[in-house]
């Protein structure tokens, strides 16, 4: 009974921290970048009204453009910024976290729960499509600026005389 609870917090916990950790670090790029006041994190307002509604962990950010348009390389930053939920990984060689890939050994039956909370975290830590459409929104939109750049100082090089 007790190992059963084990596991069930072992899922329940770590999904919960790590969505809200997820939808934290759009959040936290954008205020790095200099956007503080430019998005909303909360629960959908479908589910805001229900009595139960701190079941619902499927907060999410909202960008609202607020004073400067972000460039390509920040909307891309705000996009991917979910993985660095997978830098605690890196400590896997050295055996101080455990590996989230034992689902795919033969012996994934018997899992410790610190197996499943490894799982979980890097479940969550993938990026949503609406997270993969931003970025790549994103790397177009810096591609299309340093195309511009690069446009604007051929033009001057050749008003210059110097190409």
């Amino acid at each position: 009974m007790t190992s059963d609870l084990l596991a069930l917090a072992a899922l329940v916990v770590p999904t919960a921290l790590g969505i809200a950790c997820h939808e934290g670090l759009h959040g936290l790029a954008l205020r790095v970048l200099g956007y503080p006041h430019s998005y909303h994190v909360g629960v959908s307002p479908a589910v805001s009204d229900t009595p139960f509604r701190f079941l619902f962990v499927g907060a999410y950010v909202s960008y609202e453009p607020w004073r400067v348009e972000p460039t390509g390389r920040e909307v891309a930053a705000v996009g991917l910024a979910p993985l660095a939920m997978f830098a605690p990984f890196l400590l896997v060689p050295l055996g101080v976290v455990p590996s989230p890939l034992w689902i795919l050994e033969a012996s994934s039956a018997t899992a410790s729960p610190a197996q499943i909370a490894a799982l979980m975290w890097a479940a969550t830590g993938l990026l949503s499509g609406q997270d993969l459409l931003v970025a790549v929104h994103g790397l177009r939109k810096w591609d299309a600026e340093l195309a511009g750049f690069r446009d604007s100082c051929r033009r001057h090089a050749a008003f210059e005389g110097v190409a």
